[in-house]
């Protein structure tokens, strides 16, 4: 995925997790999960825990898992064109 690049060590992706699909979104009673859709390809956006999970909808071992928040992510956005991603946490920081 072009656009997602965001330094050493941001996503997890190696051969050796080929096939693995990432994790599920964290719930909690009384919390909304917000997940999000891709404007122009199949894949979703969602916060897990203090990750973000960037799915592929049609192979879902194509998944990204950006792992640059050191709290609990609550959302994550794709930008309109869909090159940029936005995400914040508990703490207020955002990430983009």
């Amino acid at each position: 995925m072009s656009g997602f690049s965001a330094g050493a060590n941001a996503f997890l992706k190696s051969d050796s997790l080929v096939g693995l699909e990432g994790p599920n979104p964290a719930t909690e009673r009384g919390k909304v999960v917000v997940i999000t859709h891709h404007p122009k390809e199949p894949r979703i956006i969602y916060p897990s825990g203090r990750f973000i999970v960037v799915r592929n909808l049609e192979n879902p071992s194509d998944t990204f898992v950006y792992r640059g928040h050191t709290a609990t992510t609550t959302v994550a956005k794709f930008s309109p064109n869909g090159f940029w991603v936005a995400s914040g946490d508990i703490t207020g920081k955002v990430r983009n």
